[in-house]
């Protein structure tokens, strides 16, 4: 919709002017416990259907080409939260839906860096670290304790503090 790119060209117009810089987020379509997709996306497996997949890529193409240029974007992102917007039937499948959307990313823009999927985990997940670290420039740091065993005890409590930096330094190690 180019009332919306628009919009969002005058955002990065806005940052740029206070000197914020932008971590772009391209497919946001998971929002603390809910979807936004299209109508035409419902019901389809977004990291395996051929229908999705042509339209996430030629959405991910056009919105990547149209906003490269903006001085105010640092680095993309594929989405918040991305491993949430359909179920992965297994990693082979989580892979090749980040090396697919990456790739569009890094076709249209090779100068800024490509966050990975956020929540990856180190093992008995189709969300892996060691893929998100094959595949994008950057680890995303995004963890909430009180989704984890992490979250038994007062939000203020060490469990809880310490659970971030744990996860950060995972990460950064990695």
């Amino acid at each position: 919709d180019e009332t919306m790119m628009t919009r969002f060209e005058l955002l990065c117009d806005i940052a740029e002017r206070h000197h914020v810089k932008l971590i772009v987020c391209i497919l946001t379509a998971h929002m603390t416990f809910r979807l936004f997709l299209p109508p035409a996306m419902e019901n389809r497996d977004l990291f395996l259907d051929p229908k999705a997949l042509k339209w996430e890529g030629k959405f991910f193409r056009y919105f990547v080409r149209r906003m490269k240029h903006h001085p105010a974007i640092r680095a993309w992102e594929s989405g918040n939260e991305s491993n949430f917007i359909s179920k992965s039937q297994d990693a082979d499948a989580a892979w090749f839906w980040q090396n697919y959307v990456y790739s569009i990313i890094r076709n249209e823009d090779t100068f800024r860096p490509i966050i990975a999927v956020s929540d990856l985990k180190i093992d008995n997940s189709e969300w892996l670290i060691r893929d998100g670290a094959e595949l994008g420039d950057v680890l995303a740091v995004h963890p909430y304790p009180m989704w984890s065993n992490a979250g038994i005890e007062e939000f203020n409590h060490i469990r809880n503090l310490m659970y971030s930096t744990a996860l950060n330094r995972i990460n950064q190690d990695i």
